[in-house]
């Protein structure tokens, strides 16, 4: 039995988690009524509320994995409060200070991001109950530093959540503004357990009016060209322009998809890249002068590949003129780009233990060369000043794990700044940048350095070079309490304190509907 008081809120949303044959049913009393609903395993219940009650939930035996109370007015503004068993609300949980992280579970893909009426919304792909089980969720900001968490938005099909043998769910997309509408455009992906097999991705839409609530539309929105697959995900819409990750033939590619007739109709491939079995979270968008086209790799624990390309977007034809890796971490992957006024802002997913986003990072081109740089909103969270002086050495013990670090040289020379204890050293030697992290060392083709700024969260160090010319994101062993700087010469280190930051009622699925001889593959998705 869970106690609760309603506060301003109108709804309860709860996801039970129940042994996999078996139904439950679940009671919401106040006292003087009861409602009681039936829900197998992670079904969302949703349940009406009175406004300042009290509550008592049971649930039957089952625990709940997520609930939350949501509906209010002004839910921009306060965001939706996650329910707890001891019947306390909580806004949200991270162990990060100003790095965005979901409510629960782990974090895959930035799945939509836009800017409307002074709130930007954040849509993002996340496994909230088990690693192979995805869900969309939807967050909103006023500031790109101080989030709300919303409702959840979508989620993988009854069926998928009650069958043993496939996962998947919604693994990327990306969101449009038209007027006062948005409309977001997301993949539905089935994959075999066992084998990590993908049986068939769908690419779909949703709409909404109040950017809460999402009706999904009545068929798929584009469709996969013969001999390309079986992987088919992360629509990003930019004008009339669909990009989605594909392959041919074991060759990662991108595949550029027209908008006519209420639908999405295939062009032709944008980009091959040989050294991947397939490639995800395409964006391709105008930038400077030219057009960039952004692309990642499978993701591996050691290393994660996210590629930039610049050149020419015409004819529906893209020209490569330059190519290079979007940082030289390991800690980066599936990037997305939105466009706000005249910057273009980007966030990527920082992989690990407890997944999260990037700093946001402004987008731009020099000498035909993608660059990024902490976006100017970033620059709020800086603090007091802890140090701020010339000098060739210095030696450091932190009192906080969270920090702005900025090394500047008047002339450019050989330095060496070491970041904890676990061996992870940031040098310049014969004019040549180095990161090493163990006994792994990358090479990021910096030269010279002249500006370092490193923001450090807890074990996250997102580390920019020369107001942009090279990024690298990393994840230490351990937090961060202490720093060694020596140089050749004369450099000015700057140590900064950082200041903190940080739907209706979907119908239980039958009791006696077989879960594990569903045939995913003709299934339409609707």
């Amino acid at each position: 039995m869970i106690t609760f008081y309603s506060d301003r809120y109108q709804k309860l949303e709860l996801f039970p988690a129940v042994s996999q044959d078996s139904t439950v049913y679940l009671t919401l009393s106040d006292g003087m009524h009861e409602l009681r609903k039936r829900a197998r395993n992670l079904d969302r219940v949703v349940f009406p509320l009175q406004k300042y009650t009290l509550y008592s939930l049971s649930l039957g035996g089952a625990t709940p994995e997520l609930a939350y109370l949501t509906d209010c007015d002004g839910l921009f503004d306060t965001g939706i409060r996650f329910l707890l068993p001891d019947g306390s609300l909580r806004k949200t949980q991270s162990c990060f200070q100003y790095h965005f992280t979901p409510p629960k579970g782990q974090l895959y893909a930035p799945c939509g991001l836009c800017y409307h009426r002074g709130y930007y919304h954040m849509f993002y792909s996340f496994a909230p109950f088990s690693a192979d089980m995805f869900y969309l969720g939807h967050a909103v900001s006023r500031d790109l530093q101080h989030w709300h968490h919303l409702p959840l938005v979508l989620e993988p099909l009854p069926e998928m959540r009650q069958a043993r043998h496939v996962a998947g769910g919604i693994l990327s997309g990306s969101a449009v503004m038209n007027g006062n509408r948005m409309r977001l455009y997301f993949s539905q992906s089935v994959i075999r357990r066992e084998s990590g097999e993908v049986v068939k991705e769908y690419i779909l839409d949703a709409e909404s009016h109040d950017l809460i609530h999402f009706s999904e539309g009545p068929s798929p929105v584009a469709t996969l060209p013969s001999g390309f697959g079986p992987i088919f995900r992360s629509p990003k819409v930019t004008g009339s322009h669909m990009a989605l990750g594909s392959a041919r033939d074991g060759v990662g590619t991108v595949l550029l998809y027209r908008q006519e007739n209420g639908g999405f109709s295939y062009v032709r491939p944008l980009v091959r890249e040989k050294n991947a079995p397939y490639l995800a979270m395409p964006d391709l968008f105008p930038v400077g002068r030219t057009h960039a086209l952004l692309a990642s790799f499978p993701y591996t624990e050691t290393d994660c590949k996210a590629y930039w390309y610049t050149g020419t977007f015409r004819d529906d034809r893209f020209r490569i003129r330059n190519r290079g890796p979007m940082d030289f971490g390991a800690a980066f992957y599936a990037p997305q780009t939105f466009l706000l006024e005249d910057r273009r802002l980007l966030f990527g997913v920082i992989p690990g233990v407890r997944s999260c986003l990037t700093l946001p990072r402004e987008v731009f081109t020099r000498a035909g060369r993608l660059r990024m740089r902490p976006a100017a909103e970033v620059y709020r969270l800086q603090g007091d000043a802890l140090h701020d002086r010339l000098c060739s050495s210095a030696s450091l013990s932190l009192p906080h794990t969270v920090f702005l670090l900025r090394l500047q040289f008047p002339v450019p020379e050989d330095f060496l700044l070491q970041i904890g204890t676990a061996g992870l050293a940031l040098r310049q030697s014969d004019g040549k940048l180095s990161l090493a992290t163990g006994d792994t060392v990358r090479t990021p083709g910096v030269t010279p350095v002249h500006f370092v700024e490193i923001f450090a969260d807890g074990d996250i160090l997102e580390i920019f070079v020369n107001d942009g010319e090279a990024v690298g994101t990393v994840r230490l062993v351990e937090n961060v309490f202490s720093l060694n700087f020596t140089a050749k010469s004369l450099g000015r280190l700057q140590l900064f304190s950082i200041s903190p930051s940080i739907a209706e009622e979907i119908e239980p699925v039958d009791a006696d509907a077989p879960i594990d001889t569903f045939d995913f593959v003709d299934y339409p998705f609707r």
